[in-house]
């Protein structure tokens, strides 16, 4: 109560850095207070080594990269799911439309979405994007042996 009653002092004065130290105390002796529970304690030790209580910028940084690390080496050693299955989708046409009730049903299989690449000779192997694409293009242009840029008459 004595760091929040101190704190509460330093910011009617103005003094947002003196009162920043206060929270800072203020967030600690709430963290090591025998009143404090089990949950609300495990909450504040890990507010506090992550960003010290928000007043640590560097631990929050380390932080991230820590788990865009972590993030990063999961999806490499898991991956995404490779394809996806077919979808079904079913509609029901009303009586008054068709003459009598009918059911359509439609399966919708994903593209693939594998980008272009090269052989060993640097032949192009593969090209699986929608026709009219920009990559399309690209295939094309680069099948041919010319640049992107200049089988759009660009140099």
């Amino acid at each position: 109560m004595l760091y929040r009653s101190l704190r509460k002092a330093f910011e009617d004065a103005k003094n947002e850095a003196g009162a920043g130290d206060f929270y800072y105390g203020e967030m600690d002796a709430r963290r090591h207070a025998s009143t404090t529970g089990r949950s609300e304690r495990a909450l504040l030790t890990l507010y506090w080594m992550i960003s010290g209580y928000g007043h640590r910028a560097g631990r929050t940084l380390a932080a991230l990269a820590v788990l865009v690390v972590v993030l990063f080496a999961l999806l490499a050693q898991f991956g995404l799911p490779a394809s996806t299955s077919a979808q079904e989708m079913i509609a029901k046409v009303p009586a008054a439309i068709a003459g009598q009730e009918q059911e359509i049903k439609v399966d919708v299989k994903p593209t693939p979405t594998m980008l272009p690449h090269k052989n060993s000779g640097g032949q192009q192997t593969a090209c699986t994007r929608p026709s009219g694409s920009r990559w399309d293009r690209w295939c094309s242009a680069t099948a041919a042996h010319h640049s992107p840029l200049r089988a759009h008459g660009r140099s």
